[in-house]
């Protein structure tokens, strides 16, 4: 559960025109109220992802990385003119120490494999591992893997003797960029490319024995097969992280750029709405990536190395960091609802952990896109990217509106400090999501509205519709009098999302179970993102005590308050 702070403040109060008015009662809410509402966050992977390049690391004339985390140690293993090398280091800054592992040559005596790409992986009862892709003779057209066990410091040897993999039916025992992680059940599993009569499309396997077996599991974890066959849409040179917060995420190779996914099985991976990461944009000078591989240290920090093209003929191995965004979950600023997709130009409130430092609101209008140095942008269904303007931001809450000419459809929320994404959400983005203020602001119990009396001689008097007893310390409603002869009374009703309806035939207002007709529905004319509802209410509801105040449009109803008559 997320604590609610105070939403916005309403901005450089005026006098208004008659027929829009604001209720007292509205700026108490915003200010002084707070409620409570379910959290999104779960242990599903984020599908927002930053990467932030280390200058700092490269491993010039080095190609093929693979990555684990052993005995409390980063393990790099980098092919080089010398052969394969490893670099250990407690954070993997280690880009200049290389050790020879020198059993290497040794291990696959006999097998009729030759060493060539190895993954350094800990064992469950803590002893290093490295499996090992065997190259057949040449003209062979056949790669394994092999898994080899630390005998002694440095020494490794082939633990069981046999291949634990050969392929599946269609791989013709040749195997390429393998993989090794955890199953969610503690098992592992190995992701390889196959080379198949079909297609050269990843592929996945699983062990039942630690490691000793693998047996084929699936064709298509990234969905290669439902595409149509081409280099464009293949996804190769797979490397998959199990997440300490739960699921995995993976990144593969497609025409010398690198794709992101996530899955929660570690099978069926999605893939990430983010552009593709381009190595000369990540590294100016280089010309493309090959061969990403994944570790995440025990403080969270995930760091991917992968082959950097330089030219035709040399390489090098470069590092970046994978940022995960928090969690983030918008809802409507007035009915708290989870289950309602966002409007256009409808005011949001977006819940989180660490959002912010300080907590500060914005103080004047037009409304900043920035407080306390962060800002809010949409992402809209056409790849437009727009800043949200802000009214309020705390470490646990972001209130911003939905910025004008959002497009419909899906959108992506990215709250950013400064270039880096802290925080982000996919969302839909429509027409209309109703939604109603109501005094406790919370989404329930009686409107933050006013009742706007016309008498018969021309006088117009506003009322609150309820108000905050100091005594008794909580809202308490203000009887709404309908008794008196000749006075015309409406309901003002305060909302955010309706302003984009279809007109005021497809809205249908009841109060205490009566239709009551809606004579206004738009936009406020002085405060962002405030809808407000004229509602008439009819004599016949004298007396009725609480009622509910239901709005529907088509499709939808936006939460239902109440109010007091008399």
């Amino acid at each position: 559960m997320i604590r609610r702070n105070p939403w916005f403040s309403l901005l450089g109060l005026m006098a208004l025109a008659l027929a829009l008015y604001v209720p007292t009662i509205l700026l108490a809410e915003i200010e002084a109220r707070g409620t409570t509402v379910a959290s999104a966050v779960n242990n599903q992977p984020s599908k927002i992802w930053s990467v932030k390049p280390d200058a700092n690391f490269r491993i010039n004339n080095a190609s093929i990385p693979n990555v684990g985390w052993v005995k409390n140690e980063v393990w790099l293993t980098v092919g080089t003119s010398q052969g394969l090398r490893l670099y250990r280091s407690a954070e993997g800054n280690n880009a200049t120490n290389a050790e020879p592992l020198n059993s290497l040559a040794t291990a696959l005596n006999g097998s009729g494999y030759a060493p060539t790409e190895t993954v350094p992986r800990e064992a469950s009862d803590g002893s290093a591992e490295l499996y090992v892709l065997g190259l057949g003779p040449p003209n062979s057209n056949r790669s394994v893997l092999f898994r080899l066990r630390e005998q002694s410091a440095g020494v490794f040897v082939r633990n069981p003797s046999t291949p634990v993999f050969e392929g599946g039916a269609e791989d013709n025992q040749f195997i390429g960029v393998p993989d090794v992680y955890k199953t969610n059940d503690g098992k592992l599993r190995l992701v390889y490319v196959g080379r198949g009569s079909s297609r050269n499309n990843a592929r996945t396997a699983v062990s039942s024995d630690g490691g000793q077996t693998f047996a084929f599991e699936a064709n298509n974890p990234f969905g290669d097969l439902n595409a149509p066959t081409g280099a464009s849409t293949t996804n190769v040179d797979p490397a998959v992280l199990k997440l300490a917060s739960g699921g995995y995420l993976a990144v593969t190779m497609r025409l010398k750029k690198l794709y992101l996914f996530t899955s929660g099985d570690g099978v069926n991976f999605t893939p990430l709405t983010l552009p593709a990461l381009d190595a000369a944009q990540l590294f100016p000078g280089t010309t493309g990536f090959f061969d990403p591989t994944l570790v995440q240290l025990p403080n969270g920090k995930i760091w991917m190395y992968a082959t950097a093209e330089l030219s035709a003929t040399t390489s090098a191995v470069v590092r970046a960091e994978l940022i995960p965004a928090a969690a983030l979950k918008s809802v409507s600023a007035a009915s708290y609802d989870p289950s309602l997709s966002l409007a256009r130009e409808s005011i949001v409130s977006g819940f989180g952990e660490n959002l912010a430092a300080i907590t500060q609101s914005a103080t004047d209008v037009p409304l900043p896109t920035m407080l306390a140095g962060r800002t809010v942008t949409v992402r809209d269904s056409l790849g437009t990217e727009r800043f949200a303007p802000l009214f309020f931001v705390s470490p646990t809450q972001i209130n911003y509106q939905i910025p004008p000419d959002t497009a419909n459809g899906a959108a992506t929320i990215l709250l950013r400090n400064g270039s880096d994404v802290i925080a982000a959400e996919e969302v839909t983005i429509v027409n209309v999501a109703p939604a109603v203020f109501a005094a406790t602001a919370d989404g329930k119990g009686y409107a933050a509205a006013n009742t706007q009396r016309n008498k018969p001689n021309g006088v117009v008097i506003y009322d609150d519709v309820a108000r905050f007893d100091p005594v008794q310390n909580r809202i308490v409603p203000v009887p709404i009098d309908l008794s008196i002869a000749g006075d015309e009374v409406f309901l003002l009703l305060y909302g955010t999302g309706l302003r984009f309806h279809s007109g005021l035939s497809t809205i249908a207002a009841r109060i205490g179970e009566m239709d009551a007709p809606v004579i206004y529905a738009d936009r406020h004319n002085s405060y962002v993102g405030v809808d407000q509802i004229n509602i008439r209410l009819p004599a016949s509801l004298q007396g009725r005590g609480t009622v509910n105040v239901e709005l529907t449009l088509p499709g939808q109803a936006a939460n239902p308050l109440q109010i007091l008559i008399r």
